[in-house]
Formats: structure tokens, sequence, C-alpha cells
């Protein structure tokens, strides 16, 4: 996630994807080695050793999950709320099917 001077973010894809015109994007290689491991899903992690992996819906939320735990824990003093804590520890969970949809995190009233 990039910040913009009005300080809007922007969603920033670097190697993972490629544009294939018509607002469609394909994965580059399912083994290749791009991202940041820290903010890679579990399922996700055997392509740093060449294997093959599917990554999913549910792997962008726990890069999510990550992400927004990571911005609440640079904002000195500023305490993440309960309910946004609860949402970060179910995208970080361990097994894709036990975290939440985009849809269900975007819909709760704290997001909203």
């Amino acid at each position: 996630v990039l910040i913009d001077d009005a300080c809007n973010g922007l969603l920033c894809d670097f190697e993972g994807a490629v544009d294939c015109g018509e607002r469609t994007l394909r994965l580059i290689s399912q083994t290749m080695k791009v991202g940041t491991q820290a903010f890679m899903a579990p399922e996700l992690r055997p392509a740093f050793d060449g294997k093959k992996v599917h990554p999913s819906p549910a792997s962008d939320m726990f890069s999510f999950g990550v992400l927004v735990q990571d911005v609440f824990g640079a904002l000195d003093g500023v305490c993440m709320p309960a309910e946004v804590h609860s949402i970060c520890a179910a995208c970080v969970s361990e097994h894709p099917r036990d975290r939440p949809t985009a849809r269900q995190v975007l819909t709760h009233k704290w997001f909203l």
C-alpha cells in the first residue's frame, strides 16, 4: 500500500501479476519468489522453496490483516480498537478456511 500526497491509500502489486487488459490480472508464476514473506499467507510461503502454490482471496485477507496490524503498530500512542483487533486476528488465521471474506470485513461497521 502506497500513500499519495492527498493521503489516499493506493494498492500496488510488484511483480506478482500482469495486466492482461480488460481489467484482468493473471499470476506470472505460481512458484516465483515475490512478495514480502512477513505479509504472505502461510500457504504461499512454500513458493520460496520452489514449490507450486495456489493463491486465493483468503491469501489476500491474510496480507490485509498483517497490513492493518502493521499500520496500527507504527502509530505511536494509538491503540487498535478491540473490534479491529478481532477482525485482524481472524484475517491472519493459519488456515485459509478460517479467514473472513473481503465482503465480511468491509461490511463490518468499523469499516463503513
